[in-house]
């Protein structure tokens, strides 16, 4: 929706320079200038927040991985012992 205000403004503005109102079409252009500039910021949040998500998404993929790992080292273990037991009968 932004991009629809952005791109009204500057027809607007470019229409007023056209008809000669130069003083109405740098308010018009300033008024865009401040819409691209919290647009900006905007997406510079988003972007900060995605990242944030992303890297809360890998540490937990990093621990499951982890406890994964412990889970079948435990499991060999155990068959290692089972398989020793049952060799040494």
């Amino acid at each position: 929706m932004r991009i629809f205000a952005i791109a009204a403004l500057t027809l607007s503005s470019l229409f007023l320079v056209a008809c000669g109102n130069n003083e109405q079409a740098a308010q018009v252009s300033e008024k865009a200038e401040a819409v691209v500039t919290e647009t900006a910021a905007v997406v510079e949040e988003a972007a900060a927040d995605a990242a944030e998500a992303v890297s809360e998404v890998a540490a937990e993929a990093s621990e499951t991985a982890e406890a994964a790992v412990e889970s079948a080292e435990e499991a060999i273990e155990a068959a290692a012992e089972e398989t020793a037991v049952t060799t040494a009968e």
